[in-house]
Formats: C-alpha cells, sequence, structure tokens
C-alpha cells in the first residue's frame, strides 16, 4: 500500500500577487495575459476565491471578467511568469524535501510518495500532510491544498476537494464511497466535451457513473478512454510517482527582513542561498557555468545579473566575488529598494560516476 500526497498551491499567480501586495485582500484580483492588441483585451491566467465567486475563471476574455466585476471593486494584473516560476521553484523545493520520490506535475503542483517515510503507516500521514502545510506558508507566505490517498489519482481528487488551505484524506477501502456523490467532471481527465456526453445520457455523478459497463463506456470513446474513466470512477490508479526528466537549473530565492539598499545586508541575506545551492550541486554531482542574481524591488518588478564563466563550477564558493560585483551593479543603475534577493546556478552538467560526464543541459 502506497502513501502518495497531491499538493495543490492555491490560486497561485493571484496569490502570490495578494501576498506581495496585501492591500489587494478582500478585493477580487485577476491575472490577465494581456494581447498585443491593446485596449485591454487579452485572456485570464489566474483569478483568486472572491473573483470566482461571480465566475471569472481561467481562460475567460479579460472584458468579460471586467464586465462580471465592474460592482466589486476589481484589481487587474498582467501576468509576470518569470517571477511565477521563480517562487514555485523556491516552493517546490521545500515540497521536495518531504518525499522519497518526488514529481513536479505543474508549477504549482507536485506529487510525493511518503511510504518509506512513514514507513507504510496510513494514520501517520494526515499529520505529515499538516506539518508540509504548515512549512510551506511558514516559509513562503502561500497556502496549499494537500490530498492523501494510496494513489496518484485520488490524491489528486482529494487536493481539490476542500480549497483553499486544506487537507483531505481518502483512507483504503473509502474511495469508491468518496467518490460516488461527486461530480463527473471532478475526476481529472474528464473534460467538459465527455462530462456533457454523459449527462446527455443521465450521468451526472460519479456513483451514476459506477453503474456503467466497461462495454458501453468503450463503445461511447474508445478502448483507451472507455477503460480510463471505467477504472477513475473505481479509484483505481497503478501509476508511480516518477521524477520528471533532468533539473535544468537551481535557484534559491527570500524575502528580506526589511527593504533595503544596503550592499552589506543584501550579501548576509544571501549566503543562506549559497549554503543550500551547494547542498543541491553536492547531493547531485552538478557543475555550473551561468550564474544570475535576482532582485525583486519594492515596485514588485524583477531584476536580474547574469555571468557566464569560462569554467565549470561545482561551488559558489570560488564565485563569491562575482555575486558582489552583480549586486553592486545593480543597485548602482537601480534606485528602488530590493524587498526580496535569489540566485541561480544554469548550464549545468551531471559529471557524477567514474570520472566520465553522462549529461550536459543547456
Amino acid at each position: 500500500m502506497r502513501i502518495i500526497l497531491h499538493v495543490d498551491l492555491d490560486y497561485f499567480y493571484a496569490q502570490i500577487e495578494e501576498r506581495d501586495n496585501p492591500v489587494l485582500k478582500g478585493r477580487p484580483v485577476v491575472v490577465c495575459v494581456y494581447s498585443d492588441r491593446g485596449g485591454g483585451s487579452g485572456v485570464v491566467a489566474a483569478a483568486n476565491y472572491i473573483s470566482r465567486r461571480y465566475n471569472v475563471k481561467a481562460g475567460m476574455p479579460v472584458k468579460t471578467a471586467e464586465k462580471l466585476l465592474k460592482d466589486f471593486n476589481p484589481v487587474f494584473l498582467p501576468v509576470r511568469l518569470n517571477y511565477y516560476e521563480i517562487v514555485s521553484e523556491e516552493v517546490m523545493n521545500i515540497i521536495k524535501g518531504y518525499g522519497d520520490v518526488f514529481e513536479q506535475a505543474s508549477v504549482d503542483e507536485a506529487y510525493l510518495d511518503v511510504t518509506r517515510r512513514l514507513n507504510g503507516d496510513f494514520s501517520e500521514a494526515a499529520g505529515y500532510a499538516f506539518k508540509l502545510q504548515a512549512d510551506v506558508y511558514l516559509k513562503t507566505g502561500l497556502t496549499c491544498s494537500i490530498g492523501v490517498s494510496y494513489n496518484k489519482l485520488l490524491a489528486k481528487i482529494a487536493a481539490g476537494y476542500r480549497k483553499p488551505n486544506g487537507v483531505t484524506v481518502i483512507a483504503p477501502g473509502e474511495a469508491e464511497s468518496f467518490l460516488k456523490t461527486l461530480k463527473i467532471s471532478k475526476i481529472p481527465g474528464i473534460g467538459v466535451k465527455t462530462t456533457r456526453i454523459l449527462e446527455s445520457k443521465g450521468y451526472k455523478t460519479v456513483g451514476e457513473l459506477q453503474s456503467i459497463p466497461v462495454e458501453e463506456l468503450m463503445s461511447f470513446f474508445g478502448r483507451k478512454t472507455g477503460l480510463y474513466i471505467y477504472n477513475a470512477a473505481r479509484g483505481l490508479d497503478e501509476e508511480p510517482v516518477k521524477p520528471r526528466g533532468p533539473v535544468l537549473q537551481h535557484s534559491r530565492i527570500k524575502t528580506l527582513r526589511e527593504n533595503t539598499r544596503s550592499l552589506e545586508y543584501i550579501l548576509s541575506e544571501l549566503e543562506p542561498l549559497i549554503s543550500d545551492l551547494n547542498r543541491d550541486l553536492t547531493s547531485e554531482g552538478l557543475s555550473f557555468k551561468t550564474l544570475t542574481v535576482f532582485f525583486i524591488t519594492v515596485d514588485l518588478k524583477i531584476h536580474s545579473k547574469s555571468v557566464t564563466f569560462e569554467h565549470r563550477f561545482n561551488s559558489l564558493n570560488p564565485v563569491r566575488k562575482e555575486i558582489l560585483k552583480l549586486t553592486e551593479s545593480f543597485l548602482s543603475e537601480n534606485p528602488y529598494s530590493v524587498r526580496r534577493v535569489g540566485l541561480k546556478v544554469s548550464n549545468l552538467l551531471c559529471e557524477r560516476g567514474s570520472g566520465q560526464v553522462k549529461l550536459t543541459f543547456f
């Protein structure tokens, strides 16, 4: 019996904006991908839960969202994908430390197999999930919802059951009864089109879906999809949690205790990030050629300074002078105080194993 956690960061893009600018709390916040046409055209990338009460959804035209929220003092913000990816890596580094096996599913979702870590004791899983949830909030100021079960499918369904900031457990033996009352659309992989077909045939809940013979589902949707729907409605899933592909970069970021332009203070705050990255490089047998220092200023803009070296390094200790130079260069060019700082190493090479170069990532 496996013990699987699915960690889902709540309304990720919009929550980051609320965290960084607390005056937004309590208002509808909509993060948008604006088009080059101007005039506010574009689509919604993310919306906080207040916006969702008024039917604002990701993928909706910005103009439609503006009409729905016009009487509720909304805030519309442009998407900042580079920044969200930096924050995502910060959170994923915390989550990763809690698992025997870690699989990042997207910028704001991850799976953990914690079977060995909990000695197979399912009764310990809920407390472990709460501990992880609290650690993410303490270190990043962001909430997440966690689903706990014995396979990935059920863990993902559970994570979405009590959002935001919830923990839901589907224990062994509870799957079919838990699923019965859910809407069909709550099953991952069953999209709008499939849901409409099933509803047109009179099936609205997963319990009703469980009554359809597998042969009938395969006749509706084909063998592969029909078999998946049949198994998913019963909570059956054998897919293991597995790491996804090589890491192309490692980074760390932290919020400063106070906004500053002090070189000495910024450098002192970078010290623990240097230590963390050194541990990553050593544990994974990596060397790097490119170093980036990035700064988030009080106006919430991201700035970065990078250098690519002629030779590779497997530790940041020899390049401390470059970190100093990059920080000095930023401060001389930018008048704003800094609220968050980060470090990134990229252009990685894995050199582990008998002196031979095994993998190269650019």
